[in-house]
């Protein structure tokens, strides 16, 4: 069952056509990556499906409903949570206080200083139950910006989780990491996809051949393929996007 859609949307900036009738669907409990070179329109493809841009042309479905052009809130309470590709964190304070400001979103709570602690108890049992399934328990109390930056890229997703999403989409998670990290998070989207429906853009193919279900290939704003790694891999047309082909 498709979770979510594309169906033709395209978008354009002047005379740049970021993405050209872009049409494929995300099947409920599988991870799938949108797969280009940069300068694709990957980025642009995602601001689409989350609301940050409006298509000019074809439409979103999330669950079968038209959600095109639907303020970013909106979508968010409909279940859909993202991360960036660059760090989206709060640095000053720690990472428990960083999943706790979300779970607080989620419950719609605002501030308030004379409540009982005992009235966020429930808060604070499901923040540590983000951190605990993230792996982050152990510095849950110290400052976010001590943290490796794999740490903080770990915490920007468990932000993501903590809306309780039905789909999570990651913008990179892997970029600007060194290569044990990067097997690190790719175990992570592993395990973390057995709980929810994954949308990954990535522009390293090696990373996404061994993480995906099913990849949808971007060049220069076209699918210009889909389907599950070993297609994708022996694909010529793919091959020619990378330059040289895949060994």
């Amino acid at each position: 069952m498709a979770i979510l859609e594309a169906i033709g949307i395209s978008k354009h900036f002047g005379g740049l056509m970021a993405t050209n009738d872009v049409s494929f669907a995300v099947e409920e409990g599988r991870i799938t990556s949108i797969l280009g070179p940069n300068g694709a329109g990957k980025t642009t493809l995602f601001n689409l499906l989350t609301g940050l841009y409006k298509p000019d042309a074809g439409k979103v479905l999330l669950e079968g409903q038209d959600i095109s052009g639907w303020p970013i809130h909106q979508i968010v309470n409909l279940g859909i949570a993202r991360s960036f590709q660059v760090l989206n964190i709060f640095n000053e304070i720690s990472p428990a206080d960083n999943i706790r400001l979300a779970v607080q979103s989620r419950k719609k709570r605002g501030l308030n200083f004379f409540r009982s602690a005992k009235g966020f108890e429930d808060m604070n049992q499901e923040t540590d139950a983000v951190l605990e399934e993230i792996g982050l328990s152990a510095v849950k109390n110290l400052p976010t910006k001590t943290l490796s930056y794999g740490d903080k890229r770990v915490l920007e997703i468990g932000i993501a989780m903590a809306s309780e999403p039905k789909l999570l989409l990651m913008d990179e998670p892997t970029s600007g990491l060194p290569t044990s990290e990067t097997e690190r998070i790719k175990e992570f989207i592993k395990k973390i996809s057995t709980q929810l429906t994954v949308l990954v853009i990535e522009h390293d193919m090696d990373i996404v051949l061994t993480i995906s279900d099913i990849i949808v290939v971007l060049h220069q704003g076209k699918v210009i393929a889909q389907g599950p790694p070993e297609e994708i891999k022996a694909n010529e047309e793919v091959q020619e996007a990378y330059l040289g082909g895949i060994d």
